[in-house]
């Protein structure tokens, strides 16, 4: 039977785990907190910050899998990334692709070098004061230092822009 790791241990990665089951792999969950849905669900549950690329690739070499799969979070992305570099998985996308993708101002130069279109950066808060905005950080994920804002001052835009 095939090893797989699922770098994710989150409720959100929760179908994957079940397609990967259903489908006779041997699933291995890695992930840090013990208390997370699949850390508990699943019976091959490893305890590991998997944000430590070291770290997982030495367990990916231990355990041999055959599969390396990301969870629903930008950092399981990442690390697959990183670790396909050097030993090759297929369907990891390259660490530049998932680094574009990740991050919000390298994706929206991206897509304005490849006439796709994408949300706008507003640098002035003024410009927007008064109008529905979301601010978001540029280099963050799962909603961290995101504020959505109906009708804002351009005081209350500052204050969404520090927290991002």
């Amino acid at each position: 039977m095939d090893r797989v790791l699922l770098l994710d241990t989150n409720v959100a990665s929760a179908p994957i785990h079940r397609y990967l089951t259903d489908a006779g792999f041997d699933v291995h969950v890695v992930g840090r907190n013990p208390g997370d849905f699949l850390a508990k669900a699943s019976p091959n549950y490893i305890n590991l910050d998997y944000s430590d690329v070291e770290a997982t690739l030495a367990l990916v070499e231990r355990l041999e899998a055959k599969y390396l799969v990301p969870g629903c979070n930008d950092l399981s992305y990442e690390t697959c990334a990183a670790i396909s570099a050097r030993r090759p998985f297929p369907g990891i996308d390259p660490v530049e692709t998932v680094r574009i993708l990740g991050n919000k101002q390298d994706f929206r130069r991206y897509a304005a070098a490849n006439d796709i279109p994408a949300p706008r950066q507003i640098i002035e808060a003024e410009l927007v004061a008064g109008r529905s905005v979301i601010v978001k950080p540029v280099d963050a994920y799962s909603g961290r230092g995101v504020t959505a804002l109906k009708a804002p001052t351009a005081d209350e835009i500052g204050a969404a822009l520090t927290l991002a």
